[in-house]
């Protein structure tokens, strides 16, 4: 499975950084981690996922590749943010479902 990165400055002020598939036209399973792992930490299940999906797996702020920007926002304003960037970065797989 072949990731590429991305990257989006939020509103918050901080940038967030993840990673998606290549677009093919399957629908977008936006991978959003819960936990002190990164998104990449789970690879070998996103990539079972991948045969049926696209993936965009994003990093919330402090994790992976993510800045930290100071205090931590909470998890429900990680959420969010990675609302705002799915919503921003997702004309890459043009009209497919997410």
């Amino acid at each position: 499975m072949i990731l590429h990165p991305w990257s989006h400055p939020t509103a918050a002020g901080l940038t967030l950084r993840g990673w998606h598939s290549e677009p093919s036209g399957k629908p977008v399973l936006h991978f959003l981690h819960g936990n002190g792992f990164c998104a990449r930490a789970y690879e070998p299940m996103l990539a079972a996922l991948a045969t049926d999906f696209d993936l965009w797996l994003c990093d919330t702020q402090g994790h992976g590749e993510s800045d930290q920007g100071g205090r931590f926002l909470g998890w429900k304003e990680n959420a969010v943010l990675a609302s705002e960037a799915i919503n921003a970065g997702r004309g890459i797989f043009g009209n497919a479902p997410l």
